[in-house]
């Protein structure tokens, strides 16, 4: 079994610390990103999540890939999303490119489905 999180807090630390400092693009999607942190962290903290058993769940075998701010778990059908600069994941159906809720439903309009991703001293 892959440790997930700490594939994760590598490509963020190489993500934040040399490619956001060599990139005016990707300083502009860091800065992006901060300000959605800004807009819902609080929101986002009330779901935090396992990201090993999130990509274990929805992407298992799934090594992370760098697309843009994001490393993206892809699995057979879903799609485990995570922003490296702050800390939130989503989980997205392939074949519809629909979004999941926190219960594994499919996320309706007004329903939230970024979840924060626990830090390795917050696991068990």
């Amino acid at each position: 079994m892959a440790n997930s999180k700490r594939m994760y807090s590598k490509l963020a630390e190489y993500y934040n610390g040399f490619v956001v400092p060599g990139s005016e693009k990707d300083r502009v999607r860091y800065e992006k990103s901060k300000e959605r942190e800004r807009k819902y962290n609080e929101h986002w903290k009330q779901h935090k999540v396992n990201l090993n058993e999130l990509v274990n769940k929805y992407a298992p075998g799934a090594t992370p890939k760098i697309k843009g701010v994001k490393a993206i778990f892809d699995g057979d059908k879903y799609k485990v999303i995570a922003d490296l600069p702050f800390g939130y994941v989503k989980v997205q159906e392939k074949a519809t490119k629909k979004w999941l809720n926190y219960d594994g439903t499919f996320k309706r309009k007004d329903e939230n489905d970024h979840f924060k991703i626990l830090r390795l001293e917050e696991m068990k």
